[in-house]
């Protein structure tokens, strides 16, 4: 059956068990025209709890499908991606616009995490551990934690998902996921790939409707063992506070408020181009965009004139233009925060470098920690580039922040990069490179950007659990 059957349909349904679960439906818009075009049934109580069932009695199964048939699976499923492209990039445009341009790029990225794991999960090895006695035989082994819950964002609705459940099928989890209502349509078809790739429809399930009280079922369940969540840091706190009571495995990616720091002896115009994915990438609607440019005072004039460059460089327009760089339908909260942001740092002596009308490319100079956009994840496309006098300077400023997610250095310093490799306070430091992110990648912050990570080497660890055997083979 072909991926956009459920398109033709014009349904978004919860898929629990590979059927479809309709229910009185409510309109879904077109985020491009602001009408109609399909309808959200959502799914109660019953529905969640009956996809738990189903979850646990396929964990049983799937958990012992050796590792090579699941990697095998999960590789049909990035051909399945692949092949499949343009529909999901024209869906992800008409959901929460994103230009079809970065979506075919989100695709790519979202196969190769099913490309990634499927080879992490043929080589998960356990261990022999030397005995301190004789006649003992001492392993440890790894094993899928079980069901798993996994709560993805509307930003990056395939790649999220993609990044955790690929790992999760990987290890032999079962999974229950649940898309923001923002963008559903995109993790159902991802499910559909995944079942025509021959992943049981019982291993993977769809929920989609009221958040709080899927949220509130699946945690609740002592079945469900692991909790994937992308978000914000008040709800991933709550979430995580709401795990405790089953104590649950919890993987949490929250919100981040990346500095971009540009020293005196950077290559400018390395800078200044990397500088546009770090922070026009989903028009900066993603966790880790630059939010704030601490830039050398020495080359700061210089630095902001060949930025201004770059960006001009852009498209602003319609996601379905094949030509926009920068969709002109951000999220309407994004929108809210880039304009209350915006406006604050006026008020507060910024200048206007470019931009300013609503959601377009925009740069500001002359920030302070005193504004809200230095101390806020903006979620938009502002740029605000604030002076430093000191590389010592830079690194204080990036630091003072709750969140911990990304960071980006510009320094041809060896000696810098490595300073400042050992002091920033975040997860991910991206050292003369706007774009740290790969499924071969590890992705996770410190302090309220979240525990744990995804991807990379120990993505897959994330999703299981150590047994220890001690085996006396000889009497003593």
């Amino acid at each position: 059956m072909p991926l956009d059957s459920m398109l033709q349909d014009k349904k978004i349904t919860s898929l629990i068990g590979g059927k479809l679960q309709e229910s009185t439906p409510l309109p879904f818009k077109d985020i491009t025209t602001d009408e109609k075009w399909l309808e959200l049934h959502p799914v109660d109580k019953n529905g969640v709890l009956e996809a738990i069932e189903l979850s646990m009695k396929a964990f049983q199964t799937w958990r012992e499908e050796p590792a090579p048939s699941r990697g095998a699976a999960l590789r049909r499923v990035a051909s399945l991606l692949l092949a499949n492209k343009d529909l999901f990039a024209e869906v992800m445009a008409r959901e929460m616009g994103k230009p079809v341009s970065e979506g075919a790029g989100e695709v790519a990225y979202a196969a190769s995490f099913f490309t990634w794991f499927a080879g992490e999960a043929e080589r998960l090895y356990g261990l022999e551990i030397p005995s301190s006695r004789k006649g003992k035989l001492l392993l440890a082994r790894l094993e899928p934690v079980g069901p798993t819950a996994v709560i993805t964002p509307w930003n990056f609705p395939i790649a999220m998902a993609a990044r955790k459940c690929a790992a999760a099928l990987a290890a032999g989890c079962t999974v229950i996921a649940k898309p923001s209502l923002e963008s559903p349509m995109s993790l159902l078809l991802l499910a559909k790939a995944c079942h025509e790739a021959g992943i049981p429809p019982s291993v993977f399930q769809v929920l989609v409707g009221d958040e709080k009280m899927i949220g509130q079922e699946l945690l609740a369940s002592p079945n469900i063992r692991k909790l994937s969540f992308t978000g914000s840091a008040e709800v991933g706190k709550l979430l995580y506070n709401l795990s405790s009571n089953t104590l649950k495995k919890v993987t949490l990616e929250l919100g981040g408020n990346a500095p971009f720091i540009v020293l005196d002896d950077a290559d400018l115009d390395l800078a200044a181009k990397e500088a546009i994915p770090a922070k026009f990438r989903n028009a900066g609607q993603t966790c880790i965009a630059a939010n704030r440019f601490l830039i050398h005072e020495k080359i700061f004039d210089e630095f902001s004139g060949k930025l201004i460059h770059e960006i001009e460089k852009l498209t602003f327009g319609s996601p379905l233009n094949p030509e926009t760089n920068v969709s002109c339908h951000l999220h309407p909260l994004s929108l809210k925060r880039m304009e209350e942001h915006l406006q604050d740092a006026l008020e507060q002596g910024a200048s206007l470098l470019l931009g300013g009308k609503p959601g377009e490319p925009t740069v500001i100079s002359g920030v302070t920690p005193g504004m809200r956009i230095f101390h806020e994840e903006t979620f938009g496309p502002i740029a605000a580039l604030m002076k430093v006098k000191s590389a010592d300077e830079a690194l204080l400023l990036a630091n003072d922040c709750r969140f911990g997610l990304a960071a980006y250095l510009f320094t041809d310093s060896l000696a810098s990069a490595h300073h400042f490799s050992n002091h920033l306070e975040f997860g991910i430091i991206a050292i003369n490179d706007g774009l740290p992110s790969a499924a071969e990648a590890s992705f996770g912050g410190m302090k309220d950007s979240g525990i744990g990570r995804e991807g990379g080497p120990s993505g897959i660890l994330e999703y299981l659990t150590e047994k220890f055997l001690s085996i006396r083979h000889s009497k003593p």
